[in-house]
């Protein structure tokens, strides 16, 4: 029993680290006591291992002050250095807009409406399934999939049918030619489409998305 105790606060010590705005230290003893009051109540321990799981518990929270501490000074940065990026990156956006004439600012303003909604990001992002950037798809179908990472509704099909023969030609051959160089550079395709057989649940009803291979 007494093993089953001692992982037990050791579990829940991680949880009862300090929140949000709470300073280290804060509530200390009445944490540690009702920690303590749970296990009990759970495990049902004799006076003994009352005695010895508190004063654990007053160890730990003693050997693990200055880390919370300096986890908290840590967050307090983060979050100031993410207010300064997120103020940078908004002037550098309004400089470029400046830079552009009526027409490009419209469009620059549709680009980054998409960016914020989850679209295309900087060709960076790549569809589940499909070695190959959202942005060489077909405008309609980006709009359709935009912020998925998944085959558009068109591409979701049941039985034997494959959802890469249902894009355009065009972008067919372009995914294949994008497979084999990477193939040749020894680095394989990012995701390989599953074969057909996968892409039903066995009663041959529709599934929202192929099954990914990992």
């Amino acid at each position: 029993m007494t093993g089953i105790a001692l992982l037990l606060g050791a579990a829940m010590l991680a949880a009862a680290a300090p929140g949000a705005g709470e300073e280290p230290g804060e509530r200390e003893p009445l944490r540690q006591e009702r920690m303590l009051e749970r296990l009990d109540k759970g495990l049902k321990l004799d006076e003994g291992q009352k005695e010895k799981i508190g004063k654990i518990l007053e160890k730990s929270a003693a050997r693990d002050k200055s880390k919370i501490e300096e986890l908290q000074k840590l967050k307090k940065k983060i979050k100031t250095l993410s207010e300064e990026l997120r103020r940078s990156n908004q002037e550098s956006r309004e400089a470029i807009r400046e830079s552009l004439n009526l027409d490009q600012k419209e469009k620059f303003d549709a680009m980054m409406q998409r960016m914020k909604r989850g679209g295309v990001r900087g060709g960076e992002r790549r569809m589940r399934g499909i070695d190959m950037d959202p942005g060489d798809l077909p405008e309609e179908m980006r709009d359709r999939m935009r912020g998925r990472r998944d085959f558009p509704p068109e591409m979701w099909r049941k039985g034997e049918s494959g959802g890469r023969e249902e894009l355009p030609p065009a972008i067919r051959e372009r995914i294949r030619e994008r497979m084999e160089r990477r193939r040749e550079q020894g680095e394989g395709s990012q995701r390989d489409v599953p074969p057909p057989e996968d892409w039903h649940d066995g009663a041959g009803d529709v599934i929202l998305a192929p099954p990914v291979k990992r």
